[in-house]
């Protein structure tokens, strides 16, 4: 049965407190960015799927309809993709009827860790009606946050068990002074999932940063919230037994960094007090991809 071409939209991600943690159940709290990636499926001569990167092409990939590669100019995505349509098609067997043709645009560089896997899923989840967290489980692993954040339209405090997710906000006082810095460097959030596999944690510790993260989301000023990230920084350093990016990289830094996601890669925040001044200083560091916070969060 021919159908209406159809659009799906997902957002970007960034964890803000409760990395690596939110695997032991601690909440996460997280920003959708306004970079996400979007999906068009329209009837077609034959099964295709390109993707295009900041309107750049950088896969393509033919298929039939029992989903073996025909052709494709990246065996190894072309392999993933079709595992996950492998389950999608066991679910939904009528969606692959007729030939469809997809085709995905990211306004980001997927090197920024805004979540190219989980803007995927999430994309292919609302086509398909398949359960967009059971498929990034099964595929991609990870807390799943960075599904909640694709359909997000705020700011979200996120539970990895009961999959619950809230929406909350910051006050202008707050966000008004706030930066996201590329690092320069992509950050392998799987590797770094599995390696703190065998991190053992007391229980009160995890208490602690359940707390941080609360007075986190009631902060009324900079002040208030930079005391949440130096707490909060602080403990996770003595759990992954790793300096915290600022005294490693920054220290001569006048505000707060905070570690955004897995440690040593993608973006990071800094708290300021001028923006200007503290994009400078961070430009002559050499970090010169930048955004305000009402640049780059979703929903504010």
């Amino acid at each position: 049965m021919a159908f209406s071409p159809q659009h799906f939209s997902a957002h970007g991600k960034l964890m803000l407190f409760g990395e690596y943690v939110v695997m032991r159940g601690v909440p996460a709290l997280a920003f959708p960015t306004r970079m996400g990636q979007t999906l068009e499926v329209e009837p077609a001569e034959s099964f295709s799927w390109t993707s295009y990167e900041t309107g750049q092409l950088w896969f393509s990939m033919r298929f039939d309809s029992d989903l073996n590669i025909l052709e494709t100019n990246n065996d190894s995505v072309a392999q993933k993709l079709m595992q996950i349509l492998s389950d999608v098609k066991i679910q939904k067997p009528d969606l692959f009827n007729n030939p469809i043709a997809f085709e995905t645009q990211a306004n980001f560089n997927r090197t920024w860790g805004f979540g190219s896997s989980a803007t995927l899923i999430s994309l292919i989840s609302q086509w398909s009606g398949v359960d967009a967290y059971a498929l990034n489980e099964k595929h991609f692993g990870g807390s799943g946050y960075d599904i909640a954040c694709a359909t997000a339209t705020s700011p979200i405090w996120y539970n990895r068990e009961s999959k619950e997710v809230r929406n909350f906000d910051f006050p202008k006082a707050i966000t008004d002074k706030l930066l996201f810095v590329y690092s320069g460097k992509k950050q392998n959030s799987q590797q770094e999932v599995t390696r703190f596999g065998d991190v053992e944690i007391e229980p009160y510790i995890l208490n602690q940063l359940k707390e941080i993260m609360a007075d986190a989301t009631t902060a009324d000023d900079i002040e208030q919230f930079e005391a949440c990230i130096n707490q909060h920084e602080q403990i996770l350093s003595e759990i992954l037994q790793r300096p915290t990016l600022k005294s490693s990289q920054f220290p001569d830094y006048q505000h707060e960094i905070k570690s955004l996601g897995a440690w040593g890669g993608d973006f990071f925040m800094a708290t300021c007090r001028d923006l200007d001044e503290a994009k400078i200083y961070f430009i002559d560091s050499g970090r010169d991809t930048i955004f305000t916070f009402n640049e780059l969060v979703y929903g504010i």
